[in-house]
């Protein structure tokens, strides 16, 4: 049976404890991880988020509009570019454009900077871009920097396919107002490969020969090891090493030494399987060369100019003379 005294004097006795503690001021609440499971951390660990924010004020390139037309590519490539800040136009306007390692690494240092390139969502390097697009890239990249700049392109009599015509004597354009494609040639067609991304020469007595369009990583390492020789004052042959070009795939596969081993390699060819990639490395190499469609003014018939440095200085190529940009107007 209940004490109902004892019970009453029980419950006064936790009363007066629980009265007392809220008495108590509170010191502590704890710590409270704020970052788990918040937004921050997951946009911290989403790497599509982050591609995304790494990329932006860049704008995507159709492939298709690059000289190659992306048929080079693997399907899941992408190239980003943006415009020049200050810092890279300054860095570009010191290039000494007697030095063409010095041309080549002002060249890279702009697309090093200005693009940005994904094998699907995996950041690769400017240096798997192609040789061939070069050129058109930084054409972009310059008219996004400089977007009322004007760029001048001599024409010469020989340009116009019509006999004894005098077209006009240059041509002023914008690149999303022209044409630009490379020569076709019907070899090189007929042995394109979709799958590999490459040329695969079927031979009768050398097997599968497979050559690929030269990227800008390859390129470099080859014109650096050939700066190197000259350098040292080492003989090599320059018609062995300019065919290593098309051979390489990989850029990060290339060494100096690989580079010699490969030139050793080559010495061993008889002479009929030298001339036979030799004239080939000569067709792709022809055919890689950027040109600009235009109709001849005078005639009517399609030109075909090359988009080579035919400016009036190389850092043209970047940064427009002031008479091209309309800044002439802030002299007073």
């Amino acid at each position: 049976m209940i004490d109902e005294n004892k019970y009453q004097e029980d419950i006064q006795k936790e009363f007066d404890r629980m009265t007392s503690d809220e008495k108590e001021p509170i010191k502590d609440l704890g710590k409270v991880n704020l970052t788990k499971n918040s937004n921050k951390e997951i946009i911290e660990n989403d790497l599509e988020i982050k591609r995304l924010n790494d990329t932006m004020g860049y704008y995507s390139i159709d492939l298709n509009l690059l000289p190659s037309k992306g048929k080079f590519y693997q399907d899941n490539f992408r190239i980003m570019i943006r415009a020049c800040r200050v810092t890279e136009i300054r860095e570009f306007s010191s290039v000494d454009e007697r030095n063409l390692i010095d041309v080549i690494d002002k060249t890279n240092y702009i697309l090093q900077n200005c693009t940005q390139v994904y094998s699907g969502k995996i950041k690769t390097s400017y240096k798997d871009i192609l040789q061939m697009d070069k050129l058109y890239l930084l054409l972009m990249i310059r008219e996004l920097t400089f977007t009322t700049a004007k760029l001048q392109l001599p024409i010469t009599p020989s340009m116009c396919p019509t006999y004894n015509c005098t077209p006009q004597s240059s041509i002023e354009f914008r690149l999303n107002e022209v044409k630009i494609e490379t020569k076709s040639d019907e070899t090189l067609d007929k042995y394109y490969n979709d799958e590999k991304r490459c040329y695969s020469f079927i031979t009768k007595s050398y097997g599968t020969i497979d050559m690929y369009c030269p990227t800008i990583g390859v390129q470099t390492a080859v014109a650096n090891w050939q700066a190197k020789q000259l350098q040292d004052n080492k003989n090599y042959d320059k018609s062995l090493i300019s065919m290593i070009m098309f051979f390489s795939r990989d850029w990060r596969l290339l060494s100096d030494k690989t580079i010699f081993s490969t030139a050793t390699e080559f010495e061993s060819w008889d002479v009929n399987k030298f001339s036979l990639i030799f004239n080939l490395a000569q067709k792709i190499d022809s055919c890689s060369e950027p040109e600009l469609i235009t109709k001849c003014k005078t005639c009517g018939e399609d030109m075909r100019i090359p988009l080579g440095f035919q400016w009036k200085s190389f850092r043209e190529l970047i940064i427009p003379d002031v008479s091209d940009t309309g800044l002439e107007t802030e002299l007073v």
